[in-house]
C-alpha cells in the first residue's frame, strides 16, 4: 500500500539484506522503515553499492495513503535517528528521488543536507539525491 507501482514486484530475497521495523497504530501496521548496515548507497547504473564504512542507509520510507500527514514519518526516521546513534553508526544516508518534494521536506527537517546528485540513477532515468546527516559524538 505504501508503494502501489511496486506491487507487481517481487523484492524478498532482496529484503532479506535489510532492517526493517513495522510501525502499528492500534494493532494495525501503518508504516514501515529499512535500513541497511554499513553498507553506502546502491547505484541502479553501476548496480554496486558505493561503500561508506560506519553508515547507516535509509533503503525504503513508507506510510500507507490514510495515514499519511499525521507526522507518522517522522516517528519513523526519529526511531531510525535513534538506532544509529545507540548503534554508533557515523552517519545516516539516503537516495531519493528528485521529484518526491515530501521526503526532502522530511529529511530537511531533521538536518539532512543533499551532498550529491547523481543524475540517470534511478531504472526510469531519474535524478537521485544523497541526502546525509552526521551524528555528533557526545561524550
Amino acid at each position: 500500500l505504501c508503494f502501489p507501482d511496486l506491487q507487481d514486484q517481487s523484492y524478498e530475497e532482496e529484503w532479506k539484506k535489510y532492517r526493517s521495523f513495522i510501525l502499528f497504530v492500534e494493532d494495525k501496521p501503518v508504516g514501515y522503515i529499512s535500513v541497511q548496515l554499513h553498507t553506502g548507497i546502491y547505484s541502479y547504473k553501476t548496480e554496486k553499492w558505493e561503500r561508506r564504512p560506519g553508515a547507516l542507509h535509509f533503503t525504503a520510507v513508507g506510510v500507507i495513503p490514510r495515514c499519511r500527514r499525521r507526522g507518522l514519518g517522522e516517528l519513523l526516521v526519529v526511531f531510525v535517528a535513534a538506532y544509529a546513534k545507540i548503534g554508533g553508526f557515523k552517519s545516516i544516508n539516503a537516495t531519493t528521488r528528485k521529484s518526491n518534494k515530501p521526503m526532502q521536506a522530511l529529511f530537511k527537517k531533521f538536518g539532512f543536507k543533499i551532498t550529491k546528485k547523481i543524475k540517470k540513477f534511478y531504472p526510469d532515468g531519474e535524478t537521485a539525491l544523497v541526502e546525509e546527516l552526521f551524528l555528533k559524538k557526545h561524550v
